[in-house]
């Protein structure tokens, strides 16, 4: 299913083995490019991140199932859709330039498994925290169960306090 940017071999096999459309993905961690096929699961993905990269919350929104549960590392219930959507809204406020990167997705008919990268300048209050004009480069890896073009369920793995320690920071701490 994987193969090598550049590497002759690998192409032909990947060519005869997926003959359908591949995507590139930046591969930092086996340090190079990995070429993979998409599907339909993944394009939803991307789609819904596009759409809040765009700014257009709700647009995320519409690529999940309204009952859809998100269970993030650390907390004991899993979140529920409207509540995903209320601390999307105070981020892009909060945070000029708020982008959801992609490192690595990839994934079948059925999940998807993404490596992102959080990023933008925080310029408003979020959540009691003022603003100190800092940068936040948070990263996550979550995997989506998805059923026709919507996710059903998430989990996302991750440190949860990264986010509020690089915000908290104290001039001069590492974050």
């Amino acid at each position: 299913m994987a193969g090598r940017a550049g590497d002759p071999m690998a192409a032909a096999i990947s060519a005869s083995l997926y003959p359908d459309p591949i995507h590139v993905v930046n591969d930092h961690y086996l340090g190079g490019t990995l070429v993979m096929g998409d599907t339909k699961a993944v394009d939803a993905v991307r789609s819904a991140v596009a759409a809040l990269n765009d700014g257009d919350i709700d647009g995320y929104l519409g690529y999940f199932d309204p009952s859809c549960q998100r269970w993030a590392d650390g907390l004991a219930q899993p979140l529920a859709l409207t509540d995903i959507g209320d601390n999307l809204r105070q981020l892009h406020v909060a945070f000029e330039g708020l982008h959801l990167e992609e490192d690595l997705l990839f994934g079948d008919d059925r999940f998807v498994c993404a490596h992102w990268r959080l990023r933008g300048l925080h310029v408003n209050d979020y959540l009691g925290f003022r603003p100190k004009g800092r940068s936040i480069d948070v990263t996550t890896c979550e995997v989506y169960e998805v059923s026709g073009d919507r996710v059903v369920t998430a989990w996302v793995h991750g440190d949860i306090g990264q986010l509020f320690q690089q915000i908290a920071a104290e001039e001069g701490e590492v974050r």
